[in-house]
């Protein structure tokens, strides 16, 4: 009597733990995917960031800029003041300030 072939019958049924090790497979390929795609999304996250901190040292340096050139602007107008309150009282004029701070010329007689 002839037996069948040991190896044929193999063949046409799945092997013990088969469908097992084809999950492992595919868990571990979308892990692979996942990994890959989080590590993308990372490095995107991370060039964003960057690009962003760069535009934000930019805009510092451009406000510090601007603040040094606003506080000489501003220590230039004080000095211009005191020196035009100078004259003024050196021509015998009065300077005071008005309620409101405004430097004013004061009439004779008159209260700022």
């Amino acid at each position: 009597m002839h037996h069948p072939n040991p190896s044929a019958h193999a063949c046409t049924q799945p092997a013990p733990g088969a469908p097992q090790a084809s999950a492992a497979k595919t868990i571990a390929a979308l892990r692979k995917r996942l990994e890959r795609w989080e590590l993308d999304h990372l490095r995107s996250l991370a060039a964003s960031l960057a690009e962003q901190l760069e535009d934000a040292h930019n805009r510092i340096e451009s406000l510090q800029s601007d603040l040094e050139r606003a506080w000489r602007n501003a220590e230039a107008w004080q000095e211009d003041a005191l020196e035009l309150v100078k004259q003024l009282e050196a021509e015998g004029q009065t300077v005071g300030l008005t309620v409101d701070g405004a430097l004013v010329v004061v009439p004779e007689g008159g209260a700022a």
